[in-house]
């Protein structure tokens, strides 16, 4: 089940649980290069697209076209003494950049003692935790629902995973921006995930509960910050089929004039293909999607 549309994220890092978009996945193409005497390393291309058209009633154009192209390159080795390393990029546009352009590079080490990421790296009370979003390139429910939460980007990541629990701590210092932030996850019949971030100037608290029983699924996010108050949202989902999944949810913050709500679904059409579409109110204002997600 996936539940967030926004904020892809590069292969070096921990997936959180409900981040990524549906459509993120590995290219078919991957270089092994072998030296003698040293391991292997790999260099792999993921791509991901979408195309649809987008509803807001709120806007000046309430109609208009949307397409995202995103390229990851990631790289991977491991030393003789069993240490794994790698760095990735993305490259992407869409239609308010006009062209491609280089993002979120990040450089990365790990072994028994966990992981360390340098460069733009999502805060470590990003890495687990997601409200509910419907659509193909989702209608802003999430946004409602996650209304003062810490996440941003950060230039340095820990994290280090024992059985079903995950733990993560990062930090920024760019630009005298000295902020903080931590997650943990309990990844269970029920996955549980906690989060912490101070930017120096306000802090934030987060909640997320995940969890199925048979074709259903459910999604609660909670957000407590200083200076903007509380947010929630709760949403479900539906597998109707190995195809279809109808999902749906709720949102509201203290600093929203009305609770938002929304209902969509995602079709597979195989082949890295899914049609998908959402339909609700934002605030009080009525947005709709529809389009493809392709991966490659």
């Amino acid at each position: 089940m996936s539940w967030r549309s926004k904020r892809t994220r590069s292969a070096c890092c921990d997936r959180r649980l409900y981040d990524c978009r549906p459509v993120n996945t590995l290219f078919a193409t991957t270089a092994l290069v072998g030296f003698a005497g040293a391991a292997a390393a790999e260099i792999s291309v993921s791509g991901s697209a979408n195309m649809g058209v987008k509803y807001d009633e709120s806007a000046t154009q309430e109609m208009t076209v949307h397409h995202e192209i995103d390229f990851g390159i990631n790289a991977s080795g491991e030393t003789d003494g069993g240490l794994t390393f790698g760095a990735s990029v993305d490259i992407d546009t869409d239609n308010s950049s006009g062209a491609f352009g280089g993002a979120d590079g990040e450089v990365y080490i790990g072994g028994a003692f966990g992981t360390l990421t340098v460069g733009k790296v999502d805060a470590a009370d990003d890495q687990y935790f997601g409200a509910i979003e419907v659509g193909f390139d989702g209608i802003g429910l999430d946004d409602e629902a996650e209304a003062g939460y810490g996440g941003g980007t950060h230039d340095a990541l820990y994290t280090y995973s024992m059985g079903d629990f995950s733990v993560a701590i990062s930090g920024n210092t760019d630009n005298g921006n000295d902020s903080v932030a931590a997650g943990i996850q309990y990844k269970g019949p029920v996955t549980i995930a906690l989060g912490y971030n101070d930017d120096g100037t306000n802090s934030a608290l987060s909640l997320g509960v995940t969890g199925s029983m048979g074709q259903f699924g459910y999604n609660l996010a909670y957000v407590d910050h200083d200076a903007s108050g509380q947010a929630y949202g709760l949403g479900g989902s539906y597998k109707v089929s190995d195809a279809l999944t109808i999902k749906g949810g709720v949102a509201d913050n203290d600093g929203a004039s009305d609770a938002s709500y929304g209902v969509g679904f995602d079709y597979s059409l195989g082949g890295g293909a899914t049609l998908a579409g959402g339909l609700g109110s934002i605030d009080g204002n009525v947005k709709a999607d529809f389009g493809v997600n392709m991966s490659f």
